[in-house]
C-alpha cells in the first residue's frame, strides 16, 4: 500500500522482504556474510559469488 514500514534503520537497504508468522520481517541486505574463522567473505562455492547476510526486524 506504500505505508512506511520502519523508520529506525537508516541506511538499510534490501532487495525483498518475508514476514514470519510472529510479524518479524526478514530481509537478505548487500553486506557479504563473512566467515568466521578468517573475516573474509563467503563464497559460495557453485556460484562463486558472496553470499548475502540476513537481517531480523522484530516489531515493536
Amino acid at each position: 500500500s506504500g505505508t512506511l514500514l520502519n523508520s529506525n534503520s537508516p541506511g538499510t537497504n534490501v532487495p525483498h522482504l518475508a514476514v514470519d508468522y510472529w510479524r518479524s520481517i526478514y530481509a537478505a541486505n548487500y553486506t557479504p556474510l563473512l566467515d568466521t574463522a578468517t573475516g573474509q567473505p563467503r563464497i559460495d562455492p557453485t556460484l562463486g559469488v558472496a553470499e548475502p547476510s540476513l537481517s531480523r526486524f522484530d516489531p515493536l
